[in-house]
Protein backbone atom coordinates (compact mmCIF):
# COMPACT_ATOMS: atom_id res chain seq x y z
CA UNK A 1 0.00 0.00 0.00
CA UNK A 2 2.92 2.16 0.80
CA UNK A 3 4.13 2.14 -3.74
CA UNK A 4 0.41 2.87 -4.37
CA UNK A 5 -0.15 5.85 -2.33
CA UNK A 6 3.49 7.18 -3.36
CA UNK A 7 2.85 7.04 -6.65
CA UNK A 8 -0.25 8.97 -6.17
CA UNK A 9 1.48 11.64 -4.35
CA UNK A 10 3.20 12.87 -7.44
CA UNK A 11 0.12 12.88 -9.55
CA UNK A 12 -0.86 16.48 -9.53
CA UNK A 13 -4.68 15.41 -9.37
CA UNK A 14 -3.98 12.70 -6.74
CA UNK A 15 -2.40 16.46 -4.74
CA UNK A 16 -5.12 18.66 -5.71
CA UNK A 17 -7.62 15.75 -4.32
CA UNK A 18 -5.52 15.46 -1.20
CA UNK A 19 -5.88 19.37 -0.91
CA UNK A 20 -9.70 19.61 -1.35
CA UNK A 21 -9.99 16.96 1.16
CA UNK A 22 -7.99 18.82 3.95
CA UNK A 23 -9.79 22.02 2.82
CA UNK A 24 -13.17 20.37 3.71
CA UNK A 25 -11.91 18.89 6.72
CA UNK A 26 -11.58 15.12 5.48
CA UNK A 27 -8.40 13.20 6.99
CA UNK A 28 -6.68 10.73 5.69
CA UNK A 29 -6.00 9.16 2.27
CA UNK A 30 -8.91 8.77 0.01
CA UNK A 31 -10.76 5.30 0.91
CA UNK A 32 -9.41 3.52 -2.13
CA UNK A 33 -6.37 4.02 -1.28
CA UNK A 34 -6.11 3.16 2.20
CA UNK A 35 -9.11 0.50 2.40
CA UNK A 36 -6.69 -2.17 3.42
CA UNK A 37 -5.42 -0.08 6.39
CA UNK A 38 -8.82 -0.99 8.15
CA UNK A 39 -10.06 -4.19 9.41
CA UNK A 40 -13.05 -4.82 7.33
CA UNK A 41 -13.80 -6.72 4.92
CA UNK A 42 -14.05 -5.21 1.03
CA UNK A 43 -16.36 -6.75 -1.33
CA UNK A 44 -15.12 -6.20 -5.23
CA UNK A 45 -17.40 -7.03 -8.24
CA UNK A 46 -14.55 -7.79 -10.01
CA UNK A 47 -12.26 -11.77 -10.66
CA UNK A 48 -8.30 -11.54 -10.35
CA UNK A 49 -8.26 -12.82 -13.63
CA UNK A 50 -9.30 -9.85 -15.35
CA UNK A 51 -7.59 -7.16 -13.13
CA UNK A 52 -4.02 -6.13 -13.11
CA UNK A 53 -1.52 -8.06 -11.23
CA UNK A 54 -1.21 -7.45 -7.46
CA UNK A 55 -1.53 -9.02 -4.12
CA UNK A 56 -4.93 -9.29 -3.00
CA UNK A 57 -4.90 -8.72 1.25
CA UNK A 58 -7.12 -10.86 3.09
CA UNK A 59 -10.25 -8.62 3.35
CA UNK A 60 -10.60 -7.91 -0.03
CA UNK A 61 -12.86 -10.51 -1.31
CA UNK A 62 -13.75 -10.80 -5.19
CA UNK A 63 -16.85 -12.09 -6.41
CA UNK A 64 -16.83 -10.85 -10.21
CA UNK A 65 -20.05 -9.05 -11.63
CA UNK A 66 -23.12 -8.37 -9.75
CA UNK A 67 -25.77 -8.70 -12.54
CA UNK A 68 -29.45 -8.54 -13.18
CA UNK A 69 -31.45 -11.46 -15.53
CA UNK A 70 -31.87 -8.89 -18.61
CA UNK A 71 -35.09 -8.06 -19.65
CA UNK A 72 -35.79 -9.98 -22.87
CA UNK A 73 -35.34 -7.46 -26.24
CA UNK A 74 -39.01 -8.69 -27.29
CA UNK A 75 -40.11 -6.69 -24.03
CA UNK A 76 -37.51 -4.35 -23.52
CA UNK A 77 -37.46 -2.97 -27.20
CA UNK A 78 -38.66 -5.40 -29.88
CA UNK A 79 -37.74 -3.08 -32.61
CA UNK A 80 -34.11 -3.24 -31.57
CA UNK A 81 -34.71 -6.79 -31.64
CA UNK A 82 -36.52 -6.61 -35.06
CA UNK A 83 -33.64 -5.00 -36.63
CA UNK A 84 -30.74 -7.45 -34.86
CA UNK A 85 -32.92 -9.95 -36.50
CA UNK A 86 -32.05 -8.93 -39.91
CA UNK A 87 -28.28 -9.66 -39.81
CA UNK A 88 -24.67 -9.76 -38.02
CA UNK A 89 -24.35 -6.80 -36.27
CA UNK A 90 -21.39 -5.01 -34.78
CA UNK A 91 -21.89 -3.32 -31.30
CA UNK A 92 -20.05 0.02 -30.65
CA UNK A 93 -20.42 1.88 -27.15
CA UNK A 94 -17.63 3.53 -25.72
CA UNK A 95 -18.90 4.63 -22.60
CA UNK A 96 -21.26 7.72 -21.46
CA UNK A 97 -18.22 9.59 -20.78
CA UNK A 98 -17.00 9.45 -23.90
CA UNK A 99 -16.90 13.57 -25.87
CA UNK A 100 -16.79 12.98 -29.29
CA UNK A 101 -15.24 14.55 -31.98
CA UNK A 102 -16.17 15.66 -35.48
CA UNK A 103 -13.17 13.67 -36.38
CA UNK A 104 -13.48 10.90 -34.13
CA UNK A 105 -17.07 10.57 -35.87
CA UNK A 106 -15.89 10.84 -39.10
CA UNK A 107 -13.03 8.36 -37.94
CA UNK A 108 -15.25 5.47 -36.69
CA UNK A 109 -18.20 6.06 -40.20
CA UNK A 110 -15.22 5.90 -42.04
CA UNK A 111 -13.71 2.85 -40.40
CA UNK A 112 -16.79 0.86 -40.30
CA UNK A 113 -17.55 1.55 -43.98
CA UNK A 114 -14.25 1.10 -45.45
CA UNK A 115 -13.51 -2.23 -43.39
CA UNK A 116 -16.84 -3.86 -42.34
CA UNK A 117 -18.98 -6.17 -44.88
CA UNK A 118 -21.59 -4.78 -46.58
CA UNK A 119 -23.94 -7.04 -44.88
CA UNK A 120 -22.64 -5.96 -41.52
CA UNK A 121 -25.29 -4.07 -38.90
CA UNK A 122 -23.82 -1.53 -36.61
CA UNK A 123 -25.37 -0.67 -33.41
CA UNK A 124 -23.77 2.68 -32.56
CA UNK A 125 -24.27 4.38 -28.80
CA UNK A 126 -22.97 7.90 -29.82
CA UNK A 127 -23.46 10.47 -26.90
CA UNK A 128 -24.48 13.69 -28.58
CA UNK A 129 -25.65 11.68 -32.14
CA UNK A 130 -27.63 14.83 -32.36
CA UNK A 131 -24.76 17.16 -32.46
CA UNK A 132 -23.48 14.76 -35.56
CA UNK A 133 -26.24 13.96 -37.60
CA UNK A 134 -25.48 16.02 -40.47
CA UNK A 135 -21.97 14.57 -40.84
CA UNK A 136 -23.67 11.85 -40.61
CA UNK A 137 -26.23 12.13 -43.05
CA UNK A 138 -23.44 13.21 -45.29
CA UNK A 139 -21.32 10.23 -45.37
CA UNK A 140 -24.26 7.49 -45.57
CA UNK A 141 -25.93 6.52 -48.34
CA UNK A 142 -29.36 5.36 -48.42
CA UNK A 143 -28.18 1.75 -48.07
CA UNK A 144 -26.18 2.50 -45.50
CA UNK A 145 -28.69 4.35 -43.15
CA UNK A 146 -30.50 1.17 -42.96
CA UNK A 147 -27.61 -0.81 -41.73
CA UNK A 148 -26.31 1.23 -39.02
CA UNK A 149 -28.61 2.25 -35.90
CA UNK A 150 -27.21 5.03 -34.10
CA UNK A 151 -28.62 5.87 -30.97
CA UNK A 152 -27.87 8.89 -28.43
CA UNK A 153 -28.65 5.83 -25.38
CA UNK A 154 -29.26 2.09 -25.48
CA UNK A 155 -32.23 1.35 -23.78
CA UNK A 156 -32.34 -2.57 -23.68
CA UNK A 157 -30.08 -3.89 -21.04
CA UNK A 158 -26.86 -5.13 -22.53
CA UNK A 159 -26.52 -8.20 -21.65
CA UNK A 160 -29.72 -8.91 -23.86
CA UNK A 161 -28.24 -7.61 -26.66
CA UNK A 162 -25.04 -9.02 -25.94
CA UNK A 163 -26.61 -12.75 -26.08
CA UNK A 164 -28.52 -12.55 -28.83
CA UNK A 165 -27.37 -14.74 -31.88
CA UNK A 166 -26.41 -12.23 -34.18
CA UNK A 167 -24.29 -9.39 -32.82
CA UNK A 168 -20.67 -10.90 -33.62
CA UNK A 169 -18.57 -8.06 -32.36
CA UNK A 170 -18.30 -5.50 -29.05
CA UNK A 171 -16.38 -2.62 -29.68
CA UNK A 172 -16.17 -1.02 -26.41
CA UNK A 173 -14.11 1.02 -23.83
CA UNK A 174 -12.51 -1.55 -21.62
CA UNK A 175 -13.99 -0.65 -18.83
CA UNK A 176 -15.35 -3.54 -15.87
CA UNK A 177 -18.84 -3.08 -16.63
CA UNK A 178 -18.34 -3.27 -20.54
CA UNK A 179 -16.18 -5.93 -20.27
CA UNK A 180 -18.63 -7.99 -18.05
CA UNK A 181 -21.28 -7.41 -20.13
CA UNK A 182 -19.74 -8.93 -23.07
CA UNK A 183 -18.45 -11.68 -20.94
CA UNK A 184 -21.77 -13.32 -19.83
Amino acid sequence: MIKILFSFARCPRFTSLQAFRRQVGLKGGPPLATATSYDIDILCGSIPETDYPCVLPPTLHCFGPITLDPIPLAQSDPDLLKWLDRGKTVVVSLGTHTVYTAEMVNAFLQAFLTSLPKDVQILWKLKGKHEWDSLIESKLDVKDRTRFKIVDWIIPDPNSIMTHHNVICYVHHGGANSFFECCL
